[in-house]
């Protein structure tokens, strides 16, 4: 049996604006779509080895055309032993940046399939999982 090293217990959407920007003209427009993403981990002060962690995000498309974004996910990590304290912190900034990433593209690209724009993908992002061997 594999080793957790990360354990998402549970996960909250605490904001999801999305505004669609339609375009004035019927011609094809080239629009940046520049994506901010925010990452803040705070422990939980009462059970050790617990963490959460808010991912942000907000799209605000140049020219306003397109879709507006702003989203916030929260999620909850536990990291078990033998995962040294000193370690975790990196851990979850890495690995749960990525999980919760993941959740928030699936969710986004649900709740824009009904958009006129049709369906938003978020693009991958780099972020390189770190790992430990114990």
């Amino acid at each position: 049996m594999k080793s957790v090293f990360l354990q998402l217990e549970h996960f909250e959407m605490r904001k999801l604006h999305v505004d669609f920007l339609p375009s004035s003209n019927k011609t094809k427009n080239r629009v940046n779509m520049k994506l901010n993403i925010d990452v803040r981990l705070n422990k939980i002060t009462d059970k050790p080895r617990h963490f959460k962690l808010l991912l942000s995000i907000k799209i605000d498309p140049k020219p306003r055309i397109g879709y507006q974004i702003r989203a916030d996910i929260l999620g909850y990590f536990y990291v078990p032993a033998p995962i040294p304290l000193k370690n975790i912190e990196p851990l979850i900034k890495s690995n749960g940046t990525l999980i919760l990433y993941g959740i928030l593209r699936g969710e986004l690209a649900v709740f824009t399939g009904s958009f006129p724009g049709g369906k938003l993908s978020l693009p991958t992002i780099p972020i390189p999982p770190i790992t430990y061997k114990v």
